[in-house]
């Protein structure tokens, strides 16, 4: 009798453990996903503001982003495919002053800098800045002019599928900085770095416990 008592017992504790098992912890498993990566990049142009006349500009200066960036490097350091690149966009444009002009007091106003892609014409960028040149400032980030942003996006546009394709693009920025200085009876002499940063998104393949 007290055998049957055990043997019924036992048979009920393996029944309970067996409904219990959908309640125990399973293993987890890694699945694969494409998700959108977004990394930045930059390129800095230089201008010296000198001249001994207190209006200044650089005039029109011409540049090749790919000659100034290598955006397949970027994105491969990125570990993003070429064939998965989805977009290059402006993220931003910031400036400083990187040498000081020697003179005390030395101040820019009415400020602007100006863009245009290949032979369109030129539009503001950076409208109707000042600050003071007399010595070295950090990155200043002002407000940007859409006209101006639109032509730097066009031309990023269309050097994506030549990414992709393995070419050199041939479309060219045109910036001019320009402004007045004070003050006016002692020659200028500083430089401006003007900074543009890139959003370059794409999918890159992850992997994720489920």
């Amino acid at each position: 009798m007290r055998t049957s008592r055990l043997i019924a017992y036992a048979g009920l504790a393996l029944v309970t453990l067996v409904a219990a098992g959908s309640s125990c912890p399973t293993e987890p498993k890694i699945k694969t996903r494409f998700v959108d990566l977004a990394v930045g990049q930059s390129v800095t142009l230089d201008f010296p503001a000198t001249g001994s006349t207190n209006t200044f500009t650089s005039g029109n200066v011409a540049v090749r982003l790919d000659q100034s960036i290598n955006l397949p490097q970027a994105i491969a350091a990125a570990g993003i495919d070429v064939s998965s690149l989805k977009s290059i966009t402006l993220a931003g444009v910031s400036y400083r002053v990187s040498v000081a002009d020697p003179t005390s007091g030395r101040t820019v106003t009415s400020g602007s800098v100006q863009v245009a892609v290949n032979s369109n014409p030129m539009v503001d960028l950076i409208d109707n800045f000042s600050g003071a040149a007399d010595k070295v400032t950090g990155w200043i980030t002002p407000s940007l002019d859409s006209l101006g942003v639109d032509q730097i996006n066009a031309l990023l546009a269309s050097e994506l599928p030549q990414i992709q394709n393995d070419q050199n693009p041939p479309e060219t920025l045109t910036y001019n900085v320009s402004g007045v200085s004070t003050p006016t009876d002692v020659a200028t002499s500083f430089t401006y770095e003007l900074r543009l940063t890139l959003s370059i998104v794409g999918t890159v393949k992850t992997k994720v416990l489920s």
